[in-house]
């Protein structure tokens, strides 16, 4: 029992003052050291932190593993704030180790989320460049690799995270450039399907040499849909949406025209069609009167008369 006290209360002590992190400390151990933290997994590496030291699980006599009492390596919480803070703004400088920790927690949960969405979004935008027969910008391809491997590390601890962002960028402004245009491109992302579906429409129009109109609209649409000027700005997108849908409208209605004038033109056809049996029944009783002259119309006699399904004529017209 060294100056009075017992073995376990100065290794609370010793744990207390690494977790207080003022100033930074950390607790080395010895090899083939056999400390765990909760759940039985082991340590990252051979240290012990103010970040980690709460999730030691609890034993006696765990000071033999501890080797010795150095400065902490790596960055502080506030070395990585200004870099946290273009991915979650609501991030801020602390020294108390209970707000570092939960805001901690709270970078590695959004960074976690990010390197998830930078994976769906470029799943999405790739889609959508096949659907419009183009290609991703190689920044844009550049800055979806850069932020889901931020992402990745993040997800790790802000120690990992700082390391990423020194490595990859060196400063917050390069940072804050990569998630403007990522912002742009998941954006560009949520619109894809919908983009699509429209595309899809417009390729599939069919149109009359009289709908010169529609066909002038068409046209124009399909000039503002390329991938390169949607991935600049896809704030574009909703006045070009708001476009197609009148233009859908007056498509449906001109194909609801057409519809039934078709329908009433072929009500007259079955009409005439039906009709045609009495006017050849006519025409044969005109043909055996000799006084009349010669017979006429022989090559409408019965057996070589061509008979139209006119039934056809009435089948539904499919509307989009």
């Amino acid at each position: 029992m060294p100056y009075g006290l017992p073995y376990p209360l100065i290794q609370l002590y010793l744990l207390a003052f690494v977790r207080h992190g003022q100033p930074r400390v950390e607790l080395t151990l010895k090899p083939g050291h056999r400390l765990t933290i909760r759940k039985g997994q082991p340590l990252p590496r051979p240290a012990l932190a103010m970040t980690n030291v709460v999730d030691v699980d609890w034993k006696l006599n765990l000071e033999r593993w501890f080797d010795a009492l150095v400065p902490a390596r790596g960055p502080s919480w506030n070395d990585v704030v200004a870099f946290a803070r273009e991915v979650k703004p609501d991030l801020h400088a602390a020294s108390d180790p209970a707000e570092i920790e939960r805001q901690d927690n709270a970078l590695r949960a959004a960074m976690e989320t990010l390197g998830q969405e930078a994976q769906t979004a470029r799943r999405g935008l790739e889609a959508l460049a096949r659907s419009l027969q183009g290609e991703l910008s190689e920044e844009a391809g550049e800055v979806l690799d850069r932020i889901q491997a931020l992402g990745q590390a993040g997800a790790q601890g802000y120690i990992a995270f700082h390391e990423r962002v020194q490595e990859r960028y060196g400063s917050p402004e390069p940072l804050r450039e990569d998630v403007g245009v990522y912002t742009r491109l998941r954006r560009l992302a949520g619109y894809a399907a919908e983009i699509q579906e429209t595309r899809a429409y417009l390729d599939a129009m069919m149109l009359r040499p009289e709908d010169s109109e529609l066909a002038g609209d068409r046209v124009l649409l399909l000039g503002q849909l390329p991938l390169g000027e949607l991935e600049r700005n896809p704030a574009l997108w909703p006045s070009v949406s708001d476009s197609f849908r009148r233009l859908k409208g007056r498509y449906r209605t001109a194909y609801q025209k057409h519809h039934r004038d078709t329908y009433r033109a072929s009500e007259g056809l079955r009409a005439r069609l039906e009709d045609v049996p009495r006017r050849l029944d006519a025409l044969a009783l005109l043909n055996s009167i000799a006084e009349l002259g010669g017979p006429l119309g022989g090559d409408l006699a019965e057996g070589n008369t061509v008979r139209i399904p006119v039934a056809h004529l009435n089948k539904n017209c499919i509307l989009w």
